[in-house]
């Protein structure tokens, strides 16, 4: 469950992507209140002013963590805590220019342990590739994003500091609002993202993850938001996720 919530925070919060350099939210569409999976509660959301204030993650029904954000003029900043209600990491999200923006990450006690540049087009879809860096300005990785239709599939290519594969990723996606798009940030500029119907990712060794790896079929509501979805890992696991609106 962690190594998944680690992904989403990559791509949507972190990790999925609206034009328009300010980092709001959208105000249009339902705001996802709660998700279940297989019965039991995997993450809640608070809103202020149809901006997301808090987001809440449990595994087994358990508080695991817990991030809150604030607002101040084109920064957002991200406070994480976790189930000892411990400050875990601080991050601040702001452009730079039109096509260039920087997420800050933080320890607990200020420091800065490494920095993420997310470069744009002009596409509704989001950014086109990240670089990531230490704190001493030294490149860790770079992805880059090529999308394939107006739904915004995607792959995706991981590469390390001496421009070898770490990883390969696709998504296919659904002509339906996603699931969390109230959730998103403007910052990742992603108004045309769809659900995930097919998830792939593969290696250094180009083999398939098949415990990350999936393929999902959806049901939607009159507003064409899912509200279950049922997943099949390659690995053979079965997932069941229902979503909730307020």
């Amino acid at each position: 469950m962690r190594k998944i919530y680690l992904t989403f925070i990559s791509f949507i919060i972190l990790s999925c992507s609206n034009d328009g350099s300010n980092e709001t939210l959208e105000s249009e569409g339902l705001l996802i209140k709660q998700i279940n999976e297989n019965g039991l509660v995997s993450r809640k959301y608070t809103y202020q002013n149809n901006l997301i204030s808090s987001r809440e993650y449990y595994e087994s029904g358990e508080l695991w963590r817990k991030e809150y954000f604030e607002y101040s003029n084109d920064t957002v900043f991200f406070r994480s805590y976790n189930s000892s209600n411990e400050l875990a990491e601080i991050r601040k999200y702001y452009s730079i220019t039109d096509n260039l923006s920087r997420r800050d990450r933080f320890d607990s006690s200020n420091n800065l342990m490494n920095y993420r540049l997310y470069n744009f087009s002009n596409n509704n879809c989001g950014f086109i590739s990240i670089d990531i860096y230490d704190s001493n300005n030294i490149l860790i990785s770079k992805s880059t994003y090529d999308y394939l239709d107006l739904n915004c599939s995607m792959e995706s290519t991981r590469y390390d500091s001496n421009n070898e594969i770490i990883s390969k990723e696709k998504w296919t996606r659904d002509n339906k609002n996603l699931f969390n798009k109230n959730e998103l940030l403007d910052f990742f500029r992603g108004s045309n993202l769809g659900n995930t119907t097919k998830y792939t990712r593969w290696n250094s060794q180009n083999n398939i993850d098949l415990n990350n790896s999936y393929s999902s079929s959806f049901q939607y509501n009159n507003l064409n938001y899912p509200t279950y979805e049922s997943r099949e890992y390659s690995n053979g696991n079965l997932k069941e996720i229902t979503y909730e609106y307020y």
